[in-house]
C-alpha cells in the first residue's frame, strides 16, 4: 500500500473516485421533480447502461470448465487434478471485478452530470469546466514538448492522456464560441458589460482550439486531426440545419450520411484489404513486433472475450521467451475484442450510434441551446473513430471527461428553447 501511495497510483485513482462521489452527492440533493425528469431522459439508454454490467458479471460468475469458460481453467483443473474446479469466462475475475467497479464510477458520473446540468446556468458552467480541464491538459503536454521542461525530468501524469484529449478541448472551445454568439445574438440592445463578461469564455475557447491543433500537428497525429475536423463538421451541420429549419429527423439522416461517408473514406485510406482489420489504421505507428503479437491475440480472441481488464495477463502468453511486460496496445477497439469479445464490439458501436443520433436530434430541437448537445454529438463520433486509431480512450482522465460531456449532452437534448 505504501508503494502504491508513493507511486501516485492510489492518489490518482482516489481523486477520480472522489470527483465522482462529489458529483453524486450534489446530484442527490436535487428535487424530486429533477429526478423524474432525469429518469425520462435516461429511460431509452437503460439497455446501453446495463449491458456492460451484465457482460462483466457474466464473465465473472463461476461456471463449469467444460462450458464457455476460458480454456485456461480446463488446463488448470487438469494440472491440479481437480475435475470439479469451476472457472470463468474471464481469466482473472479480480481484474474484471475492478473494471466493473470503475465502470460504475463512470456511470455514476454520467447520471450525476445529467442531474446537475438540467439547469442552463449549471450546464454552461459544466461546459466551461470541462473545456478548461481539457485545455489545461493540452497546455501541459505542449509544455512537456519544450526543451526547458523536458530537461527538468518531471513526471507529469496529465501528459499521458494526450494527444487524445486534444479533440475534446477543440470541440469544447467551438461549442463555447457558439454559446457566446447565441447569448449575444439573443440579448436585446448592446451591452458592453455583457460582452466583456464573455471574454473569459472566448479566450478559453481560442486557447483550447489553437493549443489542441498545435499539439496534434506537432505530434503528427493526422488521424486525430481528421477526426477533429469531422467533429467541427457535425457542429456546423447542426448550426446550418437550425438556420434552414430542417426537421430534426432529416438532420439525423444528414448526419448519418456525413459520418458514413467520412468513415468509408478513412477505411479505404487506412487499409488495402477487402475485410475490416482492426490494426490497419495503426500499422504505421506501431512496431512490427507488437503488431504481430496483437494479430495472434486477435486471431485467438473468442466471442465472449478473455475478461475485461485482463489484457496484460492475456498478452503475456504470446510474448517471446524472456520478454517482459505487455506489448503496447494499438487501439481501444482491439482491446475491446480481446477483453470483451468479438460479439461485444458491434453492440457497443450500436449503443454509441444511438447516443450520437439522439444528441444530434436534440441539438436541432433545443434551438439556441443547441451547442450543448451538438458538442456532445461531435465528441461521441470523434471518440468512436479514435477508438480504432489509438488506445487513448482507455485513459481514466479521458473517460471522466467523456462521461461529463455525455451527461451534459443527454441532459440538454430534451425540451425546446426559443430559436
Amino acid at each position: 500500500m505504501v508503494a502504491l501511495i508513493a507511486g501516485g497510483v492510489f492518489v490518482e485513482h482516489a481523486a477520480y473516485l472522489l470527483a465522482s462521489l462529489t458529483l453524486g452527492c450534489a446530484a442527490a440533493a436535487s428535487s424530486a421533480a429533477s429526478v423524474v425528469a432525469v429518469v425520462s431522459r435516461l429511460r431509452r439508454f437503460v439497455p446501453a447502461m446495463v449491458f456492460p454490467i451484465i457482460w462483466m458479471l457474466m464473465q465473472i460468475v463461476p461456471i463449469s470448465t467444460g462450458s464457455v469458460a476460458n480454456p485456461i481453467w480446463s488446463a488448470t483443473a487438469l494440472a491440479l487434478n481437480e475435475p470439479s474446479l469451476r472457472g470463468h469466462i474471464s481469466i482473472d475475475a479480480g481484474s474484471t471485478l475492478g473494471s466493473l467497479i470503475w465502470y460504475l464510477t463512470i456511470l455514476s458520473t454520467i447520471v450525476s452530470t445529467v442531474v446537475l446540468t438540467m439547469d442552463r446556468a449549471r450546464a454552461e458552467t459544466t461546459l466551461f469546466a470541462l473545456t478548461a480541464v481539457a485545455t489545461l491538459i493540452v497546455l501541459t503536454r505542449l509544455a512537456c514538448q519544450t526543451s526547458v521542461v523536458a530537461n527538468l525530468g518531471l513526471d507529469i501524469r496529465a501528459a499521458r492522456a494526450l494527444p487524445t484529449v486534444g479533440p475534446i478541448a477543440a470541440l469544447g472551445g467551438v461549442a463555447m464560441i457558439a454559446m457566446a454568439v447565441e447569448r449575444n445574438a439573443n440579448r436585446a440592445g448592446s451591452d458592453t458589460s455583457f460582452i466583456v463578461s464573455l471574454l473569459p469564455q472566448l479566450l478559453l475557447s481560442i486557447a483550447g482550439i489553437v493549443s489542441a491543433l498545435m499539439l496534434m500537428t506537432d505530434l503528427n497525429e493526422s488521424n486525430l486531426l481528421a477526426l477533429t475536423v469531422l467533429g467541427f463538421a457535425v457542429i456546423a451541420l447542426v448550426a446550418i440545419v437550425r438556420r434552414l429549419r430542417v426537421p430534426a429527423w432529416s438532420s439525423a439522416i444528414l448526419a448519418g450520411i456525413l459520418v458514413s461517408a467520412v468513415a468509408a473514406a478513412m477505411v479505404s485510406l487506412a487499409q488495402t484489404k477487402p475485410t475490416l482489420d482492426l490494426l490497419s489504421a495503426v500499422e504505421k505507428t506501431t512496431g512490427q513486433g507488437s503488431l504481430a503479437i496483437m494479430r495472434r491475440i486477435l486471431t485467438d480472441s473468442s466471442w465472449l472475450g478473455g475478461g475485461v481488464g485482463t489484457f496484460d495477463q492475456i498478452s503475456r502468453v504470446y510474448l517471446d521467451y524472456g520478454a517482459h511486460g505487455a506489448p503496447p496496445l494499438p487501439s481501444t477497439a482491439a482491446l475491446v475484442v480481446v477483453e470483451w469479445g468479438r460479439l461485444a464490439l458491434p453492440i457497443l458501436i450500436a449503443f454509441s450510434l444511438q447516443l450520437f443520433f439522439y444528441t444530434v436530434n436534440g441539438a436541432v430541437s433545443r434551438g439556441r441551446d443547441s451547442f450543448f448537445a451538438s458538442a456532445t454529438a461531435a465528441v461521441v463520433i470523434v471518440a468512436m473513430g479514435e477508438a480504432f486509431v489509438d488506445p487513448g480512450m482507455l485513459n481514466p482522465p479521458i473517460q471522466l471527461l467523456l462521461a461529463g460531456m455525455v451527461g451534459l449532452g443527454i441532459s440538454q437534448s430534451m425540451g425546446k428553447t426559443k430559436v
